[in-house]
């Protein structure tokens, strides 16, 4: 095979094959380049694979999120004073577990929380932790934690909070488990949550 960038009617590929194909092996902007070391192939834009091996990593780590749809816990229909304000929604009744799947190695940054409330009579309180469960204890340990709270004779309202104070953050699943636990303390009718979305950090394709 020629060795440089002219190719001769002699060669056994064609000239315009072979230049495209040395441009993308040799071209650090548009194609790939081999530094020959740790990495085979260090790529600098989209890749397309048939199949990936378990050493792929990404250069810098990816920002994904995960949302908690109401419907991953119970579904209600939302009485007839809300419907132009709530649309569907969970309304927190009783204590409530869901579950959550991030890919393994995954590392949590942020939480967050959307609520609604139109029933102020008294104070209502909702409050969501997600958690880790230990495989082989029995105990568990804290990830993250919002409370979101209406005081008696609020106007009906929706909110939002967040927390980024995340402690056990890596997604272990040869040791633990996850979910996430809603509790609610309402003297009068019950807080509404829109959705919970879970932000984090991988730097393995998932």
């Amino acid at each position: 095979m020629a060795q440089s960038a002219v190719v001769s009617s002699g060669d056994d590929i064609l000239a315009s094959q072979y230049n495209n194909l040395r441009k993308d092996v040799l071209d650090t902007t548009l194609g790939h380049t081999h530094n020959g070391t740790d990495s085979k192939i260090l790529a600098n834009g989209s890749i397309r694979a048939n199949m990936l091996g378990d050493a792929v990593t990404f250069q810098n780590a990816q920002t994904r999120r995960y949302m908690v749809d109401p419907s991953d816990i119970y579904r209600v229909a939302v009485p007839a004073s809300d419907d132009a304000n709530a649309g569907w929604s969970m309304a927190v009744i009783d204590d409530n577990t869901f579950g959550f799947h991030l890919p393994n190695g995954a590392i949590i940054t942020r939480l967050d929380m959307w609520a609604y409330s139109s029933n102020q009579a008294g104070v209502q309180d909702v409050t969501i932790d997600i958690r880790r469960n230990d495989l082989d204890a029995n105990s568990e340990d804290d990830i993250a934690q919002i409370v979101l709270s209406w005081g008696a004779g609020e106007a009906a309202s929706f909110k939002t909070g967040n927390d980024t104070t995340i402690t056990n953050a890596t997604i272990i699943y040869t040791t633990h488990s996850y979910y996430g636990v809603f509790t609610v303390n309402a003297a009068a009718g019950y807080p509404r949550v829109k959705g919970i979305l879970i932000t984090y950090t991988i730097t393995v394709p998932a």
